[in-house]
């Protein structure tokens, strides 16, 4: 027969301890759920059709995020900056900018299908094969309702034509994107 022993100290310990529960810190999701509200402001008609499925794609996993209990500040901080990401990409439906080589000058378009005036700047930025900036000219625009503008700018694409990369931005008075930038060559 074999003889119970007296427990030991570890055995005492264990039997002597009380648990105490350990909980989760706090998931801080304002700046989550101020990006969901902003984007629950928006209109799909007034946006170009992709970058408005990007929006919704961001908007549903930010929803899901904030409603997920178990959600990690990381999780919440990440999907807060995808659906920032998504609204800083929309672009307006009604606007569309054009650029390219012209008769020996880049051109830059924007046909402003609103009915409100738009303003801004086409900028056009020239980088080297390393990509440093070569060249910048930037030239102020107005755009009235309905209208087109169209800028012409003094580079000469030939002199730009092997090793470098050419871009064309178009910008609001505020500095923000009106339509995605044109890569020429």
């Amino acid at each position: 027969m074999q003889q119970l022993q007296e427990p030991g100290t570890d055995t005492r310990a264990i039997q002597n301890s009380r648990f105490t529960p350990v909980s989760a810190p706090a998931v801080d999701k304002a700046a989550l759920e101020a990006q969901i509200a902003a984007a629950g402001a928006l209109a799909a008609s007034d946006y170009t059709p992709g970058t408005w499925a990007a929006l919704q794609t961001a908007l549903a996993a930010a929803k899901l995020t904030d409603a997920d209990g178990a959600a990690t500040q990381a999780e919440a901080d990440a999907a807060a900056s995808a659906l920032k990401e998504a609204i800083a990409g929309l672009v307006n439906a009604y606007t569309a900018f054009t650029s390219g080589a012209e008769s020996g000058k880049y051109v830059s378009k924007l046909d402003n299908g609103t009915d409100t005036a738009i303003s801004g700047y086409f900028i056009l930025a020239v980088y080297d094969s390393s990509g440093r900036l070569a060249r910048v000219e930037k030239d102020a625009f107005s755009a009235p309702a309905g209208a087109a503008v169209t800028q012409a700018f003094t580079a000469d694409p030939a002199a730009y034509a092997a090793g470098y990369t050419v871009k064309a931005f178009c910008w609001d008075q505020n500095n923000a994107p009106i339509a995605p930038a044109v890569v020429i060559g």
